[in-house]
């Protein structure tokens, strides 16, 4: 995370809906969004391939970065991004 981020832009207890939406747009913009889709719309990715490994720990890296450290608890165990899943109406309390 940038040291120039806004802090409010770290998941807190309350603030999952806007978080997740700036998450998914933060990875889209990086082209990592299908490592936390349930399913990737036209493509089959090879999730042992060194180039999905490697992109895989850049988005957890990012989930990772963008969480207050108190919930860190909860993504600390999803060593694959992918087994973190993003979902609307999911908290992390």
């Amino acid at each position: 995370m940038s040291p120039n981020r806004n802090q409010d832009d770290r998941l807190t207890g309350t603030s999952y809906f806007h978080w997740e939406y700036r998450m998914r747009m933060t990875l889209a913009k990086k082209g990592l969004q299908h490592h936390i889709l349930k399913s990737s719309v036209g493509k089959s990715w090879d999730r042992n391939s060194p180039e999905w490994i490697k992109d895989d720990l850049k988005a957890l890296g990012l989930i990772a970065l963008s969480v207050e450290a108190i919930h860190q608890v909860h993504i600390r165990e999803a060593t694959p991004a992918h087994a973190f899943q993003m979902e609307a109406g999911t908290t992390l309390t």
